[in-house]
């Protein structure tokens, strides 16, 4: 009942952009290898690797305005040793809202904005952490095609971290949409 009101709320909020005929859905598939930056003083910077699969259902309302819900999966592996410690292996859940729009002077461009949340846990620990982002990302269309394109995207999240000075991750990856 909750998750048909939120799509209704959902859809009546963006529907005043235009419920034209050419409203359509389309959903999106990717697959990101990434970068965490994670800055502790006094300690210094630290990096991770790690892989973030996700999935997101959009309402596009032309070819150019879109909007989604994305949900994905993550893992970062620990960071090395350098300085006396490390930062530990986590994984977990990722979900948000993006806002995506397709340059019009240039057509193989997309640019996207959206606000996130996520559910961690430190490997071989029983510790949880909840961090709240902001974001972006550009993408460059190599694949366009009637039912379906191909891009590569570079994504760029900034965790809001309460006891981290900078906790950023970037990558780059592929993207499958279904239209």
């Amino acid at each position: 009942m909750k998750i048909k009101t939120i799509a209704l709320a959902y859809i009546f909020l963006f529907g005043a952009y235009g419920f034209a005929d050419n409203l359509f859905f389309s959903g999106r598939f990717g697959l990101t290898p990434q970068l965490n930056f994670t800055e502790f003083s006094p300690h210094g910077l630290k990096t991770q690797t790690g892989l973030n699969a996700d999935a997101a259902m959009s309402f596009n309302f032309d070819e150019n305005f879109s909007t989604g819900l994305i949900i994905g999966l993550e893992h970062f592996f620990s960071s090395n040793i350098d300085g006396g410690w490390l930062y530990p292996a986590f994984y977990g859940l990722s979900c948000g809202i993006e806002f995506r729009y397709a340059i019009h002077n240039l057509d193989f461009i997309e640019t996207a904005i959206g606000a996130y949340a996520s559910w961690y846990r430190y490997d071989l620990t029983d510790d949880y952490f909840f961090l709240p982002s902001a974001g972006g990302s550009i993408a460059f269309r190599f694949i366009d095609k009637e039912h379906f394109k191909v891009l590569a995207e570079i994504p760029l999240r900034w965790h809001f971290h309460r006891t981290a000075d900078k906790f950023i991750t970037s990558g780059a990856g592929v993207r499958l949409v279904v239209k």
